[in-house]
């Protein structure tokens, strides 16, 4: 029961990443963003839970990666990638959210992340 209460206690202070849009040249960008040290919920399917002003254009979902300690970010992934590659980092999940637990530089690094 206390590894439930402690699990509990991390998810209330957990940083919850909430989505960026970028318009570029190359179309809408829709970014999350989790950084080193720090536990972070992300949602699972989050174009299930934001609505875009204009349901027909298309959008990119992307999870950027940023190091505290560089003071600089990392790179990217595609959300649905990074979200099967941060399985193994996972603490605990909801039906719509997961917690992922404080990641280091290296194991952000071992990502595979791809360059802005």
């Amino acid at each position: 029961m206390e590894d439930f209460e402690l699990l509990q206690k991390r998810w209330e202070e957990a940083y919850e990443a909430m989505p960026k849009l970028y318009d570029t040249p190359d179309g809408l960008i829709i970014n999350f963003t989790l950084s080193e040290d720090t536990d972070t919920i992300l949602f699972k399917e989050p174009w299930e839970n934001f609505e875009l002003d204009d349901e027909d254009e298309e959008a990119k979902w992307r999870l950027s990666f940023f190091s505290i300690s560089k003071d600089k970010p990392l790179g990217y992934l595609e959300y649905k990638e990074a979200l099967e590659k941060l399985q193994d980092f996972s603490l605990m999940q909801s039906e719509e959210r997961i917690l992922i637990r404080a990641m280091s530089l290296k194991e952000l690094e071992s990502l595979d992340l791809k360059e802005f």
